[in-house]
């Protein structure tokens, strides 16, 4: 996993998508979920939640089997949209 599939997992999470399939949408936390295919990691998905109101990320790369592989964890302003976080050996900072 790299810093751009952290980036691209947050700036879902963040543009509160219309609810489909892959996303989730509550008053303060939504979560996103990132295919094999999109973050080509051999089978595995990724998933993400934010917390609107404190920050909050947790996530992590799960097995087809839904085994976490590793965890994913951070925090967002949700002000400023900028960002930390790290999680299978890969960490990122920035703001969308």
């Amino acid at each position: 996993m790299t810093a751009a599939i952290l980036a691209l997992a947050l700036g879902r999470l963040l543009a509160q998508p219309v609810p489909q399939s892959t996303v989730d949408v509550g008053a303060t936390l939504v979560c996103v979920t990132l295919t094999a295919a999109e973050i080509h990691a051999r089978g595995r998905h990724l998933f993400l939640c934010g917390n609107l109101v404190t920050g909050e990320l947790l996530g992590g790369l799960l097995r087809r089997s839904g085994r976490e592989d590793c965890p994913i964890s951070g925090a967002v302003d949700p002000a400023s949209l900028c960002y930390v976080v790290s999680g299978c050996g890969t960490a990122g900072q920035g703001c969308l």
